[in-house]
């Protein structure tokens, strides 16, 4: 997509790695209302771009230096590697790491039981291991996709070890 000078509203926008928007001057549109989009690409040329809907920024993305970005709606940046521009102006939603958290651990039967918010759009997998140190973490239980609600994952009969580590793998 290249936009020159003029203004380009779209519902969504999904790119790869790899791919590529350039502004050159123009003004993106992203979204509207429950409209959602899923970037992996590069933002270039110079421009702004503003997100009415959902923006979920992933892997590697990025903003070429003279682009303005805007955010009236949702921006969703759970798992980027990236970093927003200078001067970005938010006036919505965030979704970043600090809201992956695990919440107080259970106790049911054998069974260990934990919640979690689960936000739409990104997928959870509960992962052990008995050792901080040692050992690989293995998933436990089947992925969950979010819904925006709070959700309980499970490790049926997890409470069988001395004692035991957990953490949440989180993706896009």
């Amino acid at each position: 997509l290249a936009l020159g000078n003029t203004t380009q509203q779209v519902a969504s926008v999904n790119g790869a790695s790899g791919s590529v928007i350039q502004l050159n001057g123009g003004r993106l549109v992203i979204g509207a209302g429950t409209n959602s989009a899923t970037f992996a690409g590069a933002f270039s040329g110079s421009g702004t771009i503003e997100i009415a809907g959902t923006l979920r920024l992933v892997g590697n993305s990025s903003f070429a230096p003279g682009l303005t970005l805007t955010n009236n709606g949702t921006l969703d940046i759970m798992t980027w590697n990236g970093s927003l521009p200078a001067g970005f102006d938010n006036q919505g939603t965030i979704l970043d790491r600090s809201l992956i958290t695990l919440g107080q651990g259970q106790v049911s039967g054998n069974d260990f039981r934990v919640n979690i918010q689960a936000y739409s759009g990104h997928v959870y997998q509960l992962q052990c291991r008995d050792s901080l140190t040692t050992g690989s973490w293995q998933n436990v239980g089947g992925p969950v996709s979010g819904n925006d609600t709070a959700t309980f994952l499970v490790h049926p009969g997890g409470m069988g070890a001395t004692q035991r580590f957990y953490r949440l793998s989180v993706s896009p």
